[in-house]
């Protein structure tokens, strides 16, 4: 044989060799494509069904297998979710990041991711990946959610009801982002719409009990109070150990003076969470206004127990004064004096026990004027409480001018509440025919 017939045969196999290593890495890549692509119906069935750590690996030999990009994309993105629901945010991030390097339009892998970065309280990544999958899906209801609670903590409440009104556009039914609208709306101080927004996240979802809370709220700001009180109401049948609805609900009842009312709902509070000092103050005070001294500075006294202030104090003080214990109550002004704080606007202070007390030996009208006057320059000479003792002290003094002259000024004063606007006349009357006023202690209850 020749030595070109032999170079020929020899080339001829070579090919021959080449060209079946080609066809058999063809075959294999065919076999390894089709095994990824088992493994990854596979780990996707296994995801739907909620079992996550059987997806998990069959994700893993799905990206070992040599598929093609698409499928890497989606897989990465499966199994990001998987380590998502799974509570592994880093490697979660890490696949959602890797899938949007392969295919920068996946809408759903910056929802994720941004959701996980929210998770970690790193705000403007999840702010920017929000935005980017609201760009590609302007639709994506749960993410203009989201985002728009970003708007909101950061007091953009515009742009917060702007994305709160896209997410209820692309799902009509969301009774969260009716609620969080209204919320944004209550902030800017449109209660009407914000009233409209809790009307529709309940008329969505009926038993949305922290709807009917905040439309509550939103009535005691209204001066409605039966329609907070069924709001509050609400929210206690559907969760009985609500302790906002039941703080409240005494509030409104408190306001509209319904002692007992509110002494009940302050006392259930208290029942679910014994050292709640919010409900301690307020009973308290409950307790004082209905004249069962006794208990209001038994309230007083667990107060300070549990969260010593200048104010609680100064209602045991008070607290003392109207049950006839001064001495007792001059005490607790004097400690009182020693804690952090402003003093107390509602409730008479040192000042007016020692320019009003009924018993001569508890008065003192130099201490009185000397407080009074250091309470009206703390607050600009504009605070009707503070000059209202100052006329007291002034007439205890003597000076009956200058106590008619201050009585008037508190009665100009924008923060009188009307109630007490009568009494201040009856002791201008007082103080022009040069009588002092004195406190009358009223008997403490007896039921």
């Amino acid at each position: 044989m020749s030595k070109t017939a032999k170079w020929a045969i020899g080339i001829g196999a070579a090919i021959f060799l080449v060209f079946m290593a080609a066809t058999l890495a063809g075959i294999y890549f065919t076999i390894a494509a089709t095994t990824g692509k088992k493994m990854f119906d596979e780990g996707y069935a296994a995801m739907s069904r909620g079992e996550y750590d059987q997806a998990i690996p069959k994700f893993d030999s799905a990206l070992r297998a040599p598929f093609n990009l698409r499928y890497r994309a989606y897989a990465l993105v499966d199994r990001a979710y998987c380590y998502q629901i799974k509570h592994r945010r880093d490697e979660a991030i890490s696949g959602y990041t890797a899938a949007l390097q392969i295919n920068p339009k996946l809408a759903f892998a910056y929802a994720g991711r941004g959701a996980l970065h929210e998770q970690k309280h790193e705000m403007g990544q999840a702010f920017d990946d929000y935005t980017a999958a609201i760009r590609l899906d302007p639709n994506a209801s749960e993410t203009l959610y989201r985002r728009g609670l970003i708007f909101s903590q950061r007091r953009d409440f515009n742009k917060a009801i702007a994305d709160f009104s896209e997410a209820i556009r692309s799902f009509p039914n969301y009774g969260a982002a009716y609620l969080e609208r209204g919320i944004a709306y209550s902030r800017q101080n449109d209660l009407d719409a914000a009233l409209a927004s809790f009307d529709s996240a309940l008329r969505v979802w009926p038993r949305y009990s922290f709807a009917h809370l905040q439309r509550g709220y939103l009535y005691r700001r209204r001066k409605e109070p039966l329609k907070a009180i069924a709001d509050f109401t609400d929210v206690i049948l559907l969760e009985p150990r609500n302790t906002a609805a039941l703080r409240e609900r005494g509030f409104v009842f408190a306001e509209e003076e319904m002692w007992r009312e509110a002494i009940a709902d302050f006392s259930q509070v208290l029942r679910i969470q014994p050292k709640d000092a919010v409900a301690l103050e307020a009973r308290g005070n409950c307790h004082r206004y209905a004249d069962d001294y006794a208990d209001a500075i038994a309230d007083f006294t667990e107060l300070i127990q549990v969260k010593p202030s200048r104010h609680a104090f100064e209602f045991r003080a008070r607290a003392h004064t109207l049950a006839g214990e001064f001495a007792l109550a001059i005490i607790d002004y004097k400690r009182a004096a020693q804690e952090k704080g402003p003093a107390t606007r509602i409730a008479k202070g040192l000042a007016w026990l020692r320019a009003t007390c009924p018993d001569p030996a508890f008065l003192d009208p130099q201490e009185a004027l000397g407080s009074a006057i250091e309470d009206c320059v703390r607050t600009a000479w504009n605070d009707a409480n503070c000059l209202d003792t100052l006329a007291a002290a002034s007439a205890a003094a003597g000076d009956f001018d200058d106590a008619v002259r201050y009585e008037e000024e508190a009665l100009t004063c924008s923060d009188l509440h009307p109630k007490y606007r009568i009494k201040m006349q009856e002791r201008i009357a007082l103080f022009q025919k040069h009588h002092p006023y004195r406190e009358v202690i009223k008997k403490p209850s007896q039921d």
